[in-house]
């Protein structure tokens, strides 16, 4: 960890193993609601100014990447008619591998897929599918990409537990 990340718990975080937060220039804030929660998994980067809030729950995968300013939120934060009660939320769910470039929004309700890359600015409204890139406001999928292995990177990784140097992260 770099920095100083905000957390507000109403629920519950789990951050897995080897997980990087850079919270030095602007802080990251994980924020749950009511009993929400956020799981990171194994080895994932999460990068300056990156939010995410849950009131019900957020699953980041396994060595997924978030860039600056990313946004995750289960909630819209207020209902529609009534403003002084929070609306419905829907569970998020970032698949293991998957990037999000930076000032990424990905709203309530959302999946996106294992390896699929969301690039820079895209407001992600539905589900993503695996392996796949997705770009634009709404976000919309361009393009397939091949399936690449995690296997090299895991393998080079795990060797740090035997007392290996720290992967270049940037």
């Amino acid at each position: 960890m770099r920095g100083r990340p905000r957390v507000i718990k109403d629920g519950s975080i789990t951050i897995g193993d080897h997980v990087r937060l850079v919270s030095d220039l602007v802080p990251i804030e994980l924020h749950t609601v009511g009993g929400g929660s956020i799981e990171i998994g194994d080895w994932t980067f999460v990068n300056y100014g990156s939010i995410v809030t849950a009131y019900a729950r957020v699953e980041i995968g396994r060595n997924c990447l978030l860039g600056h300013y990313v946004a995750i939120i289960d909630n819209d934060e207020h209902d529609m008619l009534d403003r002084s009660r929070p609306g419905l939320s829907r569970p998020v769910r970032v698949a293991d591998g998957a990037w999000l470039c930076d000032r990424v929004i990905v709203l309530p309700g959302v999946t996106i897929g294992e390896g699929a890359v969301v690039g820079a600015g895209a407001v992600v409204t539905k589900d993503i599918p695996p392996w796949s890139v997705a770009v634009g406001n709404p976000a919309r999928v361009i393009k397939q990409i091949p399936r690449l292995s995690h296997e090299p990177q895991a393998a080079a990784l795990a060797g740090l537990a035997d007392g290996g140097t720290s992967p270049n992260w940037g």
